[in-house]
């Protein structure tokens, strides 16, 4: 049985709306600015109707296809620009890629969704920008959260107002609201948004309930809640908030992700059993980074980020002595196949960048005993606490060959802080470079060793038409691979990639830059997913035979056709900046 994304669309609404000219003042969070009437509130399915204005932070998330806008998903409103909701609301449905973002619009001061009667409250904005967490696919449940940047402020009045963000990590048995459009007990979409209360439970409950469908799918950053009788959120649900009153101030702590589907109709929920969250606490500093929304600091997070000055590269401070030239890339070669597993030792400057949540964010390659060399785009510093040396299969206590050659421990290493590149751009993704320097000295060993970098003038200036990747990224079959695994990738002409980037987008037209190179994922693997930040290299022949690395995995490029082409920073262009910026 497998769980499914409560993500069906619910209705077409042809008629266009545009926004409310009612001017209102900012006002605080998580308070609403009318008597709602009361009455009981169960759950949405076999649940009660809300009143206008009543829940004014839940919007509806609606796609746009000549000549109806459709209804797919809720969202919540925490500022005058910025929504959250799911990630796979962002999703287009029959590509499963993401939705064009001019195609995405956010109806905020809805009540009656269609046939639609409260025109005069409600405001209709289009989608500026979407941000995805980083490691999000639409075949995975985890990471399924989005922001949605609208290209107009909302204005606050009394149908629309923002949420408070929950701080608070803790939610077990704590009882939270849900409100949506979604699914009914007769199975026929609500037009009035209805409200659910539902508590939260602990994680060994919720598999317990049923552990075939969230066995595999129930990971760190979500959280359940529910009842297993029948009452819950279902289809349409999707995207919306689990609110928690605090004082009489609601507060967001989970967003609608997914519940199973039920045995005899796999497009629908069953109504039985728990719906999984994605809990907004451990996304604070995601959120916080992408929004500028500074006052999101949640419990046990530094308030000082962890990132170092950079030095400028000079000639004075650019000695090659400062890497291990000689004892470096140590690699025995031998045939690479189209993304097969590595074996034990093969690639042991391999780095896996840990979060706080204790899940890794991103990898790196050491190249000293006292440096990672990594990409700087997104990266969180606030979320990355240590490093993990000497690693092969996750979530594997020991690494062994086929021959029982087996490694020794793992050894995680906090880190002291993050040298991002100065001109390092998030809107260009350019100068995607950064150094993590690590709290204390590594001891090498046979399974943590440092790789080799383009030092002398002849490797600087290799240009090879192909590269070894190695990583833990996305493959056909995971989300994430268990295992280390390699490939071999292609590389092709700057100009022509050039050329691709600016035909997905005339944003993109400068995008490629003489310190980037690019590979096409046609018929032969590439980085995914989860690589952000790998070292590309391959075997040259420097002191003996010796693996370097002249490329970090940066961003993807995706063509309308589904062509996905990959663009690598060129660490030959920065290793005078990478000299200057290693210190003792």
């Amino acid at each position: 049985m497998k769980a499914i994304f409560l993500d069906c669309a619910l209705m077409s609404i042809s008629i266009v709306l545009v926004g409310s000219n009612v001017q209102g003042n900012e006002l605080n969070c998580g308070k609403r600015q009318h008597i709602s009437k009361p009455g009981t509130v169960q759950t949405i399915i076999n649940g009660a109707e809300t009143t206008p204005g009543q829940w004014p932070w839940h919007v509806a998330i609606l796609h746009y296809s000549w000549p109806n806008y459709q209804y797919v998903c809720g969202g919540t409103i925490i500022s005058k620009t910025y929504v959250l909701t799911a990630a796979h609301c962002t999703i287009n449905r029959k590509t499963k890629y993401k939705q064009n973002v001019n195609n995405l619009h956010v109806e905020a001061g809805a009540h009656v969704l269609f046939p639609v009667y409260d025109i005069p409250s409600r405001q209709r904005h289009s989608v500026k920008s979407v941000s995805s967490f980083d490691n999000y696919t639409w075949s995975s449940h985890q990471y399924d959260i989005a922001i949605l940047e609208l290209d107009s402020e909302v204005n606050f009045n009394q149908y629309v107002q923002p949420a408070c963000v929950l701080l608070e990590k803790n939610l077990i048995d704590k009882v939270g609201t849900v409100v949506g459009w979604g699914l009914t007990e007769f199975n026929a979409e609500s037009s009035v948004l209805r409200e659910a209360q539902l508590p939260v439970v602990d994680t060994i409950t919720c598999l317990n309930s049923d552990h075939v469908a969230f066995g595999p799918t129930l990971k760190r950053g979500m959280f359940c809640a529910g009842y297993t009788n029948g009452t819950g959120v279902c289809n349409g649900d999707s995207g919306g908030g689990l609110l928690f009153e605090v004082n009489g101030v609601w507060h967001l702590g989970g967003i609608i992700s997914f519940t199973r589907a039920r045995d005899e109709d796999k497009a629908k929920c069953q109504t039985i059993g728990y719906a999984v969250f994605s809990k907004v606490h451990d996304y604070l500093s995601w959120i916080r980074e992408k929004t500028n929304l500074k006052h999101l600091i949640g419990e046990g997070e530094p308030i000082n980020s962890k990132i170092c000055a950079a030095n400028n590269a000079n000639v004075t401070n650019t000695d090659v002595r400062k890497l291990p030239i000689r004892h470096c890339g140590v690699y025995y070669p031998n045939r690479v196949y189209m993304g097969q597993r590595t074996r034990v030792f093969e690639f042991p400057w391999m780095a896996l960048l840990i979060h706080a949540s204790a899940y890794w964010q991103r990898v790196g390659s050491l190249i000293n005993n006292r440096y990672i060399l990594t990409g700087a785009l997104p990266f969180l510093p606030k979320d990355v606490i240590r490093a993990r040396l000497g690693e092969h299969t996750i979530h594997q206590t020991i690494d062994c060959n086929e021959d029982e050659d087996c490694a020794p421990p793992v050894r995680d290493v906090d880190i002291e802080c993050i040298i991002y590149h100065p001109q390092a751009s998030r809107t260009r993704y350019s100068n995607d470079i950064a150094l993590v320097r690590l709290a204390k000295r590594v001891d090498f060993d046979d399974h943590i060793q440092p790789i080799c970098l383009p030092v002398k003038p002849i490797l600087r200036n290799m240009e090879l038409p192909r590269y070894i990747l190695a990583g833990w990224g996305a493959t056909e079959e995971e989300e994430e691979s268990s295992a280390l695994r390699k490939a071999i990738i292609s590389t092709f002409d700057r100009a022509e990639c050039q050329m691709i980037a600016s035909n997905i987008s005339s944003a993109n037209r400068e995008f490629i830059t003489g310190n980037q190179f690019c590979s096409k994922s046609t018929d032969e693997p590439t980085a995914a997913l989860g690589d952000n930040g790998a070292p590309v290299g391959y075997t040259i022949k420097h002191n003996g035979i010796r693996f370097i690395q002249f490329g970090i995995v940066s961003y993807h490029l995706q063509y309308y056709n589904g062509s996905e082409y990959r663009v690598y920073t060129k660490v030959s262009s920065y290793m005078d900046w990478i000299l200057a910026n290693i210190v003792p």
